[in-house]
């Protein structure tokens, strides 16, 4: 494979904001997740806070000026199980529902377990639902997801995994366990639509009013569905819970640090800490639709659009633990700086030449490549699988364009033009209305890929390809408009001339499957050179066969396959791929 690239690479500054958040229900990756108001579904608590602590005279970034005030000179907790709440045999909670009064309101409650880390309590009238939202089945469960073992980890919980990846947890009530508070939260949820699925509140990380002056998170128990009918574990529901653990137990650790951050970068650390725990990446069918978005931008007041916000947060601080490890984050927090500043200042203090400027063009690269890592630039890859690499935002068949225009180009982001196979293509990008948009062209012919710079007003040639895409990006922010940033473009050229090309494996191979060890999802990809009656198997270690994937004629390509053990005991496995005369062999641990 042949790769060019010149890079170029430009300084910036942002600023982070409080933010709470709400789990997204569980999805099959690359599938769009529905949205009706025909099913309940997670949504984003922030509008709620945001609403709620306007109409209160709350004043987050106030509060947070106040930190050195938090301290209350209390002795530990020490609740033991049956222990009711401090305040009134319960705790304060907001009240998220529009104009709801009281706007706080006491919750009376009980502790029904005291872990490592943390006391769990949960609402009385939850407990004693005849519909049997919460058991102690439930609440073992989350204890031992919060202290002891995670998907990533059999050895260590959400505590330990976060404090590791984030930093330690503030401090303010002289206890180190958290208080896990599950309730009904109270967000408007009528049987159907968006429901709140769990929040941290700032306010209580301070001495004010209505304050329960701890370290206290909120987690749903309805509609979030921790039990079935039967009143056995929803392993469904408990997996939601707990990422919503993962997520909004880091937005502590961040209030510590950072009580200010801008919501881009605290929703993705936060997002970061669910896979980190071993849970899946938020539902990227959101982003892929929608790379052309001003990076930064988070849309409250849109339930529907904030979710691709998600996305794009999730997969941007994906890329980020990949590419520089989980350190980053750590270390981004304990600096106290915020943006891109403290990003930029983290990569100066690991050595490395890059700077949020050109760590976005690599990330821009990688979304549309995602490039094998035993390639050259692994810079444009994931190892995260399965991920979907963005699409062409336009795609054309014919090189004859005059005066071509997109609907414009957003602070912080790229888009992609791609032209289908030709000859002797000529573009010329006239981008005069802002110096700040950059174009690089991704040429395919064949098995090779080059990548080069395009200037603009400058005719850019390319005398044959099976397909040519130009990335056009924005990447600057010295100027306060986020766009959209209008250019246009004249090309010319033949085309159909290529189309006989195609991009074929060379060899037969079957990869590792990812994730490994599992639970209860992994996926498995292989190759094919040519076509030939394919099968792909699993056995036990006693070499008895467990389960077919395939077993049919396939056609030369590159093939995925999800394999989902949840019938199956934990313990190793072996896959094997026969196609023709080619076997290959690998093993996997299933892990519950």
């Amino acid at each position: 494979m042949i790769m060019k690239i010149i890079n170029r690479s430009i300084p910036i500054l942002f600023t982070l904001s409080l933010a709470a958040f709400a789990q997204q229900k569980e999805s099959i990756p690359h599938a769009q997740e529905k949205i009706s108001s025909e099913e309940s579904y997670p949504v984003d608590a922030r509008p709620y806070l945001e609403q709620f602590n306007k109409a209160n005279g709350i004043d987050e970034a106030k509060l947070a000026k106040e930190q050195s005030l938090n301290k209350t000179n209390k002795t530990a907790w020490n609740f033991t199980v049956g222990s009711k709440g401090p305040y009134s045999s319960g705790w304060w909670v907001a009240d998220l529902r529009t104009g709801a009064i009281p706007s706080f309101y006491i919750v009376p409650s009980t502790c029904r377990a005291v872990g490592e880390h943390c006391y769990i309590f949960v609402e009385d009238s939850s407990w004693i639902d005849i519909n049997n939202k919460v058991n102690q089945t439930v609440v073992d469960s989350i204890r031992l997801a919060f202290d002891s073992r995670t998907p990533a980890n059999p050895n260590k919980g959400v505590y330990q995994t976060d404090v590791d990846a984030y930093g330690n947890v503030p401090d303010v009530d002289s206890d180190p366990k958290i208080i896990i508070l599950l309730l009904n939260i109270r967000d408007g949820y009528k049987g159907s639509g968006g429901y709140v699925a769990g929040f941290f509140h700032s306010i209580n990380e301070v001495n004010t009013t209505y304050s329960n002056k701890a370290e206290i998170y909120y987690l749903d128990c309805n509609p979030l569905p921790f039990l079935k009918q039967d009143g056995t574990i929803n392993n469904s529901g408990l997996t939601t819970g707990m990422k919503t653990t993962a997520h909004e137990f880091q937005h502590m650790i961040h209030w510590k640090y950072i009580s200010n951050d801008e919501t881009f970068f605290n929703e993705g650390w936060s997002l970061a800490a669910e896979v980190i725990n071993g849970y899946s990446l938020y539902n990227q069918s959101y982003f892929v639709g929608e790379s052309n978005h001003y990076l930064l931008d988070w849309r409250y007041g849109d339930n529907t659009a904030v979710l691709r916000d998600y996305s794009r947060a999730a997969r941007f601080s994906l890329y980020l633990k990949e590419q520089f490890g989980i350190a980053i984050f750590k270390n981004y927090l304990s600096r106290g700086i915020s943006g891109v500043s403290g990003l930029n200042q983290y990569m100066t203090s690991v050595g490395s030449s890059k700077t949020f400027y050109s760590v976005l063009v690599d990330w821009w690269l990688a979304n549309f490549l995602n490039e094998n890592v035993n390639y050259t630039h692994p810079e444009w890859a994931y190892t995260y699988t399965p991920i979907t690499n963005v699409n062409p935002n336009v795609t054309y068949n014919d090189a004859n364009i005059s005066n071509g225009k997109t609907n414009g180009l957003y602070k912080y982001s790229a888009e992609y033009i791609t032209f289908n196979s030709g000859k002797n293509l000529k573009i010329n990008f006239n981008t005069s209305v802002d110096g700040y948009i950059q174009i690089k062209a991704i040429r395919v012919n064949g098995a090779n890929k080059i990548i080069e710079n395009v200037i603009p007003g400058v005719d850019y040639s390319v005398p044959d390809y099976s397909s040519v895409t130009f990335m056009i990006y924005h990447n600057n922010g010295n100027d306060g408009q986020t766009g959209p940033f209008i250019y246009s473009f004249n090309s010319s050229g033949i085309t159909g001339v290529n189309e006989s090309i195609e991009l074929l494996p060379s060899s037969f191979s079957l990869d590792q499957n990812y994730p490994n060890p599992f639970n209860p999802e992994t996926v498995i990809r292989y190759q094919l050179p040519e076509g030939s009656l394919v099968s792909l198997k699993i056995y036990d270690v006693l070499g008895r066969e467990v389960a077919t994937l395939v077993n049919e004629f396939q056609l030369p390509g590159q093939y995925v396959k999800t394999f989902n053990g949840t019938s199956l005991p934990s313990g190793v496995y072996l896959y094997r791929l026969t196609s023709g005369n080619l076997v290959e062999t690998k093993k996997m641990i299933l892990m519950k």
